[in-house]
């Protein structure tokens, strides 16, 4: 085992006394506690904690949240520790045990790239109700956004090698949702995530646990979110431009006439230039403000040319099938809705694949 330990805590108890000796004991050689603004009454905590030499307490003298006493710890770890493999980041709350730790450290030693997870089971008799239920939902919501099934999105015992600190701490979120930003940023770039089995403990129903069911579930929820919803507002300015070139083209088209598959070929002239222009659009705005990539801007360009080609071509496939085909002699402000519609079902296939292809990120992103 060579790494060093993080714990960012707010207002704990004597269970922080209790880890904090025991990984000491363990072998752990540096142990940072971020004492997150609890106030004087806590003092005496610290304190003790601070009496353990290989002890070093970090203060905010406010709150600041989970996430920033985090970065706190981890910006001290870069100026200051040398020669650790990473970091391993635990809880004040007493809710894991030293042998779960040891294990991430282990794990984290022997996976120097990927950021190593211990990871809770929900289906457990003891584990409260608006646990269990949250961090299912969040798991699920968590693999249709960004692509990676996570069995505990909120565990907050965790492995950081090196070379992902820098990144980490560069990253948005101040509170809970900075840990679900971490995830996020490892999934968009690739890094490999590992989950190991730890023990479940909960202590009081989790009565000691800061987490605002409301408050900090809204952040983590649109911090899930927020790719896609962006990606939505990016869509819907294109659409815009799609269907008023489409709506201008089809009327000043000549009618397809009894031939079937010249209807084809008239849609092909109408949404091939509605496409062309909502694609310039939808490049740009995506690659600067949505999914934020930086670079290899040729490669993205060419990438994305060959997605809308392929979304092009189902798209006017799909319009003339049911504008001409199932729905025969539709009107033009029928064929218009067809487009509408099939646009709409094609919004999640163009935005998976512009996430995990188009503008897929690399770690120096």
């Amino acid at each position: 085992m060579n790494a060093a330990m993080l714990i960012p805590a707010y207002k704990p108890d004597d269970k922080l006394i209790s880890y904090v000796k025991s990984l000491a004991e363990a072998g752990f050689t540096k142990i940072l506690v971020v004492d997150d603004g609890g106030g004087e009454d806590f003092a005496p905590i610290f304190d003790e904690v601070r009496a353990v030499p290989e002890c070093v307490v970090l203060t905010h003298k406010v709150n600041c949240g989970k996430g920033r006493a985090l970065k706190t710890g981890l910006s001290y770890y870069i100026e200051n520790c040398e020669g650790y493999d990473g970091v391993i980041t635990g809880d004040a709350d007493g809710q894991h045990t030293l042998k779960d730790t040891l294990t991430v450290a282990k794990l984290m030693g022997e996976n120097e790239k990927s950021l190593i997870l211990g990871s809770r089971d929900f289906d457990q008799d003891n584990v409260p109700a608006r646990s269990k239920f949250g961090n299912k939902m969040t798991s699920v919501v968590f693999k249709i956004f960004h692509g990676e099934k996570i069995g505990d999105t909120q565990t907050g015992l965790r492995g950081i090698p090196n070379y992902m600190i820098p990144m980490l701490i560069d990253i948005e979120g101040e509170r809970y949702e900075y840990e679900m930003n971490m995830l996020v940023e490892c999934a968009e770039r690739k890094i490999d995530i590992i989950e190991t089995p730890i023990e479940t403990v909960y202590i009081d129903d989790n009565s000691s646990s800061h987490f605002n069911a409301v408050r900090d579930s809204i952040r983590i929820y649109f911090l899930l979110m927020k790719t896609f919803l962006m990606y939505i507002m990016s869509s819907l300015i294109a659409y815009l431009v799609d269907i008023i070139v489409f709506r201008i083209l089809i009327g000043i088209l000549p009618e397809s006439g009894e031939v079937a598959i010249g209807g084809w070929f008239l849609k092909a002239f109408a949404t091939a230039p509605a496409r062309i222009a909502s694609s310039v659009v939808n490049f740009l705005i995506n690659k600067i403000f949505v999914f934020k990539k930086n670079g290899e801007r040729a490669k993205s360009m060419l990438r994305y040319v060959i997605l809308v080609v392929g979304v092009w071509a189902l798209s006017t496939t799909l319009v003339w099938l049911f504008g001409d085909i199932v729905f025969r002699g539709s009107s033009e402000n029928q064929q218009t809705f067809i487009k509408m519609v099939v646009d709409v079902l094609l919004v999640v296939v163009t935005f998976t694949m512009q996430r995990i292809w188009v503008f897929k990120k690399n770690t120096d992103d």
